[in-house]
């Protein structure tokens, strides 16, 4: 009976070690998606300053993700 508290006891820190590491990566996956959404919101605005200084060519579409790569970085 013992055996069985311990093994049950050693399953139960194994649960709480395995909740507060699943709070670690869904606060580092927030953040990610956070960050994420900063980088998409300063694209748009790099794109649509472009578009409003030079004629928007879809042909030179390189050049506009080239900005914003750099933009971003």
């Amino acid at each position: 009976m013992r055996k069985l508290e311990e093994i049950a006891q050693a399953e139960e820190k194994k649960l709480e070690l395995a909740e507060q590491y699943l709070e670690e990566d869904a606060a580092l996956f927030d953040e990610f998606l956070k960050e994420n959404d900063r980088n998409a919101s300063e694209a748009i605005k790099v794109y649509d300053l472009i578009c409003l200084t030079h004629t928007c060519n879809p042909f030179c579409f390189g050049h506009v993700i080239l900005l914003i790569v750099n933009k971003c970085n």
